[in-house]
Formats: structure tokens, sequence, C-alpha cells
């Protein structure tokens, strides 16, 4: 199976993104009106395209430039005068900007007549580059120069990307009932993945002359691909994609005996990145320094980007190549070392013992793998690592598979023939879950790499009551304590900490998890009559989730120390069966959020609260000037708030 995302803009020739065209003109009077034309009109000119016939409808002017072609001579006053001696060559170029027009179109229109008259005008060309308005990526890149607490001011996101997934996996279950006693399953399977990724932006922007560029992954950090220059550097694992393998195996035995069921098993875990790590994570991106004299100079160079920008051009000869170390340069290969293939066996057993004819404890335990989300494997494919500290993250194709212990044990008791409870009380331990660790190469500059640093563990109690249907209710309910922490919950913690200024201090504590909700309780209610209608309400309520209390960017507490406001809601569904031309059809009715409660699932960090925050009592409001926004407007945030209300009515049928 495959799975795509992508965005509209990725299959950009960077060939199309803008044109070149030309205008000529030899008749200087047309061209001397043109001008003066343009110059009465600052709305439409030259650099706006007014005057570029039909250019002007839907393409963007982003560059133009005026070049005047002289004769080689003419004969002035009986004298012959020579382009050369007089303008110093034989083309003159002048850049044209979109306020050209207004500030000294109407001088050059009568310098250009002038110099005609004189003889001297072969022609007047303008070169220049357009884009079509109807396109997004002809906008600028977004404004990021802003104030604090306020939108960006205009421009244009222009980060596209595309994912290709491709899965294919073989996978097979026996089940085979040796005896009245024993029921054996196995089973195996294999998959392996080809996954394909690039990532660009379009650079609108002053330095580039405002002509969208797609750069190249060697020259951009905004620019990723899994086919690079590195993975085609490194010749033993030269890759276009990434290729990473699972396979598992299994064996469970159920045994069925006079008082009790026992389930036990094994199970064979195989994961294989198929990919490199460096060697040396103090030079991680590994490039060659050149060291070279430039033409005509003693002094002695060196330079990284020699090797793929080409911005040295003027150099006399290349000394020597070195590595990060002053060393001599070796082969790629020798900077990177292939990741090792994991593998996991895992026990698990179950027991089911009845107490008494109405009643059924069990236990639990097992052990549990869990392959790492490929993203942080091989995130920041080319290995770049930016010139300033704490703003680069390096995937880790090494990582290992999280491993959980689990540990349950539960009585099933029924109480009446239609009332029954359940208590639970469950343990699990997480070990290897993913975080960061901080590098600094040798140039002094850090950076984080994912990990395996993390751990935490929950634990919790859940009580349940069902009621089966007796004529027209039904009913369950159930309610959940739990405990849920661990060392930190956003494998990120260390990056984001030492982004702040100054940097903040990370301990290695145990905090709430993000998810530790200490009570949670789920109530269903059902009226119906099979085959006829049905109305069920569902309600849910959940204490409040941790968050870090902080006030003007800083830390108040510990992470994760107070919480988010509780949560509360009602769906309501209702459903109608009918016959209707000898088919079965149902008529349905769903309410989401019934009650149109405002549940804050998202706060600020300096009230915990959703609805307000403290920034107006330290920051001015400058919405009174134009093209500044409220704080208001910024402070105003539909995305912390749930879902409101909301209907959905359809009609469904089977055959």
């Amino acid at each position: 199976y495959e799975t795509t995302a992508k965005t509209f803009y990725i299959d950009i020739d960077p060939e199309e993104l803008s044109e070149e065209m030309e205008l000529v003109f030899t008749d200087m009077d047309a061209l001397g009106s043109l001008l003066s034309d343009a110059a009465a009109d600052e709305k439409s000119g030259i650099g706006m395209g007014s005057y570029y016939g039909s250019a002007s409808d839907s393409l963007l002017i982003l560059n133009s430039k005026m070049i005047i072609i002289f004769n080689d001579s003419t004969v002035i006053d009986g004298i012959t005068c020579y382009a050369v001696d007089f303008f110093g060559g034989d083309r003159f170029g002048l850049k044209i900007t979109n306020t050209w027009e207004t500030a000294s179109a109407s001088a050059w229109a009568d310098i250009l007549t002038d110099l005609d008259d004189q003889g001297w005008i072969e022609e007047v060309s303008f070169e220049f580059v357009v884009s079509d308005l109807k396109k997004a990526y002809f906008l600028p890149n977004d404004i990021t120069e802003k104030p604090d607490n306020e939108y960006y001011a205009g421009g244009h996101t222009h980060g596209y990307y595309e994912r290709i997934n491709r899965t294919y996996l073989v996978s097979g279950d026996l089940t085979w009932q040796m005896n009245n006693a024993h029921q054996f399953k196995a089973g195996a399977g294999f998959k392996t993945h080809t996954m394909d990724y690039k990532a660009y932006t379009v650079s609108v922007q002053q330095n580039l002359d405002w002509i969208p560029t797609i750069k190249t992954t060697e020259s951009s950090f905004d620019n990723d691909s899994y086919d690079n220059w590195l993975t085609n550097a490194v010749s033993k694992l030269s890759l276009s994609s990434r290729n990473p393998k699972e396979a598992y195996a299994y064996l469970q035995d159920k045994i069925e005996l006079t008082d009790m069921i026992v389930n036990i098993g094994l199970r064979y875990d195989y994961f294989n990145p198929n990919y490199f790590v460096p060697d040396d994570y103090r030079d991680p991106e590994n490039p060659t320094y050149w060291l070279y004299t430039l033409a005509n100079a003693d002094s002695v160079r060196i330079d990284t980007f020699f090797q793929f920008s080409g911005e040295v051009t003027n150099f006399d000869k290349i000394l020597d190549t070195l590595d990060a170390n002053g060393e001599q340069w070796r082969d790629y290969n020798d900077f990177y070392v292939n990741t090792e293939a994991v593998h996991q066996l895992s026990p698990r057993i179950g027991v089911a013992y009845p107490i008494t004819d109405k009643g059924i404890i069990h236990f639990s335990y097992g052990h549990f793998f869990q392959i790492p989300t490929f993203s942080y494997l091989y995130a920041n494919p080319e290995m770049e690592i930016s010139t300033a500290s704490n703003e680069s993250i390096l995937g880790n194709a090494g990582l290992k598979p999280q491993k959980t212990v689990t540990y349950e044990i539960g009585l099933q008791q029924e109480l009446t023939p239609d009332l029954g409870i359940e208590v639970i009380a469950f343990y699990k331990d997480f070990s290897g879950l993913i975080s960061s660790d901080q590098f600094e190469k040798y140039n002094t500059v850090k950076y984080v790499v994912y990990s395996n640093r993390d751990y935490g563990d929950s634990r919790g109690i859940t009580f349940s009551v069902n009621k089966r249907r007796t004529g027209l209710i039904s009913a369950s309910a159930d309610y959940t304590y739990l405990m849920a922490q661990g060392n930190a919950s956003n494998p990120l913690a260390l990056f984001y900490a030492n982004e702040s200024d100054p940097p903040a201090e990370v301990t290695k504590k145990v905090i709430p998890l993000d998810w530790d909700q200490t009570h949670t309780v789920n109530l269903n209610v059902s009226l119906s009559d099979p085959g006829k209608w049905g109305i069920s309400i569902l309600t849910k309520y959940g204490s409040g989730l941790p968050y870090t209390p902080t006030y003007q960017g800083s830390n108040l507490d510990a992470s994760n120390s107070d919480r988010k406001p509780d949560y509360f809601n009602v769906d309501v569904n209702m459903h109608k069966d009918v016959q209707i031309a000898g088919l079965h059809w149902t008529v349905f009715a769903k309410i989401y959020n019934a009650l149109n409660i405002q549940n804050e699932r998202r706060v600020f960090s300096d009230t915990g609260r959703a609805t307000y925050s403290l920034i107006p009592t330290y920051t001015s409001d400058d919405g009174n000037i134009y093209g500044r926004h409220s704080l208001s407007d910024w402070l105003t945030r539909p995305t912390y708030f749930s879902s409101p209300r909301q209907f959905r009515i359809g009609i469904s049928t089977s055959f």
C-alpha cells in the first residue's frame, strides 16, 4: 500500500517560475513618448509592466534593465567620434525599479532623443523577468520581521514538500487445536518500506532581485531531499530513498484447564533502519575544507563552500583538502557507520481464573516493542548544522525501539443477570522514549540529536459497570484514575530550553506527562428498539491536563506543574430503521458537543486559561497604528477551544 502527502506546487519546474522577455526599440521618438507617458502615470510604468504589451495583463515584472547600444562611431560637426571614447564601450546598462518611471523616465526620454539626433543610438532594449500574477509563488516570502504578539504583516509561505511512503507486507498466521487443552497460534511477517521525501522553499526576496528561485539542497537549509549529495557520496550505502525493514514472528499457546485459562506466548521483533550515522558527532556533516591561495596573492585561505557553490573562482591553486580537525581529508565512507539491526524477544502471559460461577480474576504480563516514528530517524537528511548554536536538529537512524512492560490484574463479577462490574489495576513501564542529546562541534557550535534517554510509567485503576439491554434501556459507565509520569513529555525539551535567552535549566526529574489525566469518566445510556429506532447519549468528563506555568517567557515552576480546566462533553446519536423498495435503510442524526460547551483544550501559559492572558499588562497595544494588529486580535484563539456544536444527518443502506 502507498500513502502520499504533498503540497500543490511540488511539481514546479524551477525553469517555469519566471520567464525572460525582451523589447527592442529603434525608434527613439516612439520610445521617448512611451517614457514620458510612464513618468506621468505613477501607477503604471515600465517597472510595473503596463508598457510591455501582452505582458501587462497578468504578469508581474520582477526585474527590468534598460540597455542602450551605441553605434561604433558617428560624425558630429564634421568630426568622426567613437563610442569607446565617449561612453567607454558600445553599450550602457541601467537597472530599472518600479519607481524609476516617475523619478527618471522623463529625463531619460530627453537624453535618448538627444543622443539619437546626434547619431549615437543604434537601439534601446528592455530586458525583464516576469512571473504570473495568478500563481501564489510570485508573492514575497513571509515578512519575518514583526513585533512580538502580532501577526505577520504580509507575504506568503513558500515551503512545499512531498512525502511518498510505499509499504510491502507479507504475513501469515496458523491456528492449530492440538487437543482439548492446547490451542497453538503461530505467525510471521515481513515488512519493507520505500520512502521518498523532498522539501523546498521558493525564495522571492530582494537579494534575488525578486525572481522566484529554488535553491539547491547543498546551498539551502530549507531545501531537503532523501536523494541528496550526501547519500550519493557515501557509496557504501548510496540511497535515493529510505528503506527500513521490519520482521516479526510469534508463538502462542492457549491452555484451557479445568479451573483456569492460560495464554502464554513469545514474540520476536526485528528492525533495520538501513541507514548510517556520523562516526564523529563533533563533525556530523563532514564537509571538505579546501586550503588554497588566491590568484596573484600569497595569502592562504580555507573555504567550506568551495566544493558546492563555486563562490571562490579566482583561486590560484589548491594546496590541500582537510577535515574539520585539520587532518588529511578521507573518503566520505570513513566518516559514517552503518546502523545495526535491532532484535527483541517479548514474553507475554495472561491468566484467567474463575473464583465463583459468576466471577473471574485475571492478570497479564507482557513486553512490547514500538519502532520510533521514522521522521525521528531520518530528519535533516543532509545532516546540515547551522553556523549558530541551538538552531539545528539531527535525526538519528540509530534510535532503538521503545520498550513497554505492562502488568495488569482485574476482577469481573456478575451482580445480576443484566448487570456486571469490572475492576482493573494496571501499571506500564516505558523505557527508551525519544529524547535529545546536545553535541558540540569542533567549532563550538551546539546542536541536538534525537536519542533514547527518556523514560516514564503510568499506573491506575479502572472501575466499570455494564448493564445489558432489558426492555428499551442499556447503559455502561466507567471511571479511571491515572498517574502518568516521566522525565519529559517532549523529545525536544532540551532543544527548546536552549533556544530561550538565557537558556532554561533542564533538570531530569519525574514530572506529569502531557497526557496525565487524573480522572476520566464515561457514561453511555441507550434507549432503543432493535431493528426500529435508537437514541444514545455519550457523556465524557476529564480532569485538566498538565501545563507549564510561565510569565513573560520564563517558567514559574517545574514543567507540567499546573492543570488546565476540566473537560466535559455530551454527544447524541439517533437513528431510525425503515424498509423502502425491499432495502433496509437507516436514517441517522448525530449531534457532537450537544451542549455547545467551550472546552479549553489549550491555554495561555501565564493564566492557565484560553479566555485571557496577562500579555496586555506588560505589552503596549499598537492596533491603532496603520498596518499593525491589536492585542485583542492576537489573543483571540479559536483553536484553543473544542469544536462547537455540530449536526450531521445522513442515510445509509445495506444489501
